[in-house]
């Protein structure tokens, strides 16, 4: 019987911890998405009880400080980390008990979706029909839907709160929907 070699099994229990130690670190929990506001901004700022919360301001994905697992971290090492979406021109917004902010996007011909709960980000281009949202402006939320006005599209196309389009609303008789 034979004794294994005691400077190779060091290395390996080394490279084993290392990696684990590695892997953890991209498990980390971020922080908030936001830092708290103070003193808060709310308004109506005086008379009335306030209705509104500033709570912080999101950009793009970045702003979600998503955490970088070990396999995202080595591909970003080896071909460049890919390029976060920004928000170009933002228009209408509307934001779920849930904290799933969107935020239609007219220059980027999408909507965006952060997830601020569970720091997701999605791209929302479907507009239902093989077509893609070219001019979407106006957001609303019902119970659980979201509608989107297109006013290139002239219509308005209802989503789950997932994204996947449900059913277009006034194709043949909107002249260009603005809001919802």
């Amino acid at each position: 019987m034979t004794t294994p070699n005691t400077p190779s099994l060091r290395r390996g229990v080394r490279l084993a911890a290392f990696v684990t130690l590695a892997m953890a670190a991209g498990c980390a929990v971020p922080g908030p998405v936001f830092p708290p506001v103070d003193p808060p901004v709310l308004w109506p700022a005086s008379g009335d009880a306030p209705r509104f919360a500033y709570v912080g301001k999101i950009e793009g994905e970045a702003d979600l400080k998503r955490p970088r697992s070990l396999w995202r971290w080595f591909v970003d090492l080896v071909g460049g980390p890919e390029p976060a979406a920004a928000i170009q021109s933002a228009f209408g917004v509307a934001v779920t008990p849930a904290w799933v902010l969107h935020v239609s996007d007219p220059d980027a011909h999408l909507v965006h979706r952060f997830d601020l709960e569970g720091r997701g980000y999605r791209a929302l281009r479907d507009a239902g029909d093989g077509r893609s949202f070219v001019t979407p402006i106006g957001l609303a939320l019902s119970a659980d839907k979201l509608l989107v006005s297109d006013r290139a599209l002239k219509t308005v196309t209802v989503l789950s709160l997932s994204g996947e389009p449900e059913a277009i609303l006034g194709a043949g008789l909107l002249e260009g929907p603005v809001g919802v």
